[in-house]
């Protein structure tokens, strides 16, 4: 497998596309590129505390306090959320006024599927430590300003939410929670969680960060650092489960772009890891094996203090891939831009 840089795009995280600009963020600072990475200009920066803001220009202090930008979702044509370890902050395209959100939760990091924006609504899904295994809460928001608890897990029955996920095939949310086998639910619901349906419980291959749909199945790769992962698919008529590949690592993302599909691989140092660093995975149809590692980088140090190793998928974009590393040896808060014809077999 022969995968070609293009270009190395360091101090930056990319998170989206709006306006044909290219959406990325530095500590704070919400940066925009309308020439596909070869420049950049800071279009705002989060109103947040004085001390928080420079403390965050520390790379190991920001990475040991989960500091910064975790995602940047347009949920309606006018309007922007931005959601970082301060709290949720509203804007628009321009992206250059913010306006603070106040939602009474405990903010610590927020995965990609934590966010579901659906064509009526946004969820949010709170993924918090939550040691004490309180209730955990499902948010929603028509405007991005006026938020309700739509849903809540009783206390002692799950520890976060993982995902949230809108099925444009049958039009309902799909949710899946962890992380203790007791805790691992997936399961469907309607808009305002009324009529909920369990999937799936009480067992690790129901825990997932990420589903991809398509009419007849419903797939998604296994998160569990302890035992051997895996990409599972549902049979939506059958409901029939099958383990279709192993898989290095706890996984974070399962992507379809215009080449094939991508797996992204987290390396957490678990006891179920057979390959200590976080990979990307390529395979041109989703049952097609074997996959193929195209992507392969080491974890730097200290997972618990400073991070999981992580490849933070961003967007594809003019026939380019953008994905960055997280806690990653030579690529840490670095940007790599891919193109999409880049990622084949020889």
């Amino acid at each position: 497998m022969a995968t070609k840089i293009t270009s190395v795009l360091p101090h930056i995280r990319i998170h989206t596309c709006i306006n044909e600009f290219l959406i990325a963020s530095r500590g704070y600072s919400i940066l925009k590129s309308p020439d596909y990475g070869k420049t950049w200009m800071v279009s705002g920066i989060l109103p947040v505390p004085a001390p928080k803001f420079f403390l965050s220009k520390s790379r190991i202090i920001s990475r040991a306090l989960r500091m910064g930008i975790h995602q940047i979702r347009q949920i309606q044509n006018d309007k922007v959320l931005i959601w970082c370890d301060n709290g949720i902050f509203l804007s628009d395209p321009a992206l250059s006024d913010f306006k603070q959100i106040n939602l009474n939760s405990p903010f610590f990091q927020v995965l990609d599927n934590n966010i579901c924006v659906t064509p009526e609504f946004t969820y949010y899904g709170e993924y918090i430590p939550n040691l004490k295994k309180n209730e955990v809460r499902i948010f929603r928001t028509r405007d991005g300003e006026n938020w309700e608890i739509l849903y809540s897990f009783p206390k002692k029955s799950i520890k976060h939410i993982h995902l949230l996920q809108f099925d444009p095939f049958s039009q309902k949310l799909w949710f899946s929670t962890g992380d203790e086998d007791s805790e691992c639910l997936l399961g469907y619901t309607n808009s305002d969680f009324s009529d909920i349906e369990i999937v799936g419980k009480n067992e690790q291959h129901w825990r997932s960060l990420e589903l991809l749909f398509t009419p007849e199945k419903i797939y998604w790769g296994t998160d569990n650092p302890d035992r051997q992962n895996w990409l599972v698919s549902l049979d939506r008529k059958t409901h029939n489960l099958q383990k279709t590949a192993q898989f290095s690592g706890p996984i974070y993302n399962l992507k379809r772009f215009s080449q094939g599909y991508l797996i992204l691989t987290t390396t957490e140092g678990g006891t179920g890891e057979w390959y200590k660093r976080a990979c990307m995975w390529y395979s041109p149809d989703i049952e097609t094996l074997p996959w193929t590692t195209c992507l392969s980088y080491e974890k730097d140090w200290m997972p618990f203090v400073f991070g999981f190793g992580r490849l933070l998928f961003g967007v594809e974009f003019n026939n380019s891939l953008y994905v960055s590393g997280l806690a990653l040896k030579n690529i840490d808060n670095t940007t790599l831009m891919i193109p999409s014809e880049g990622i084949h077999y020889e």
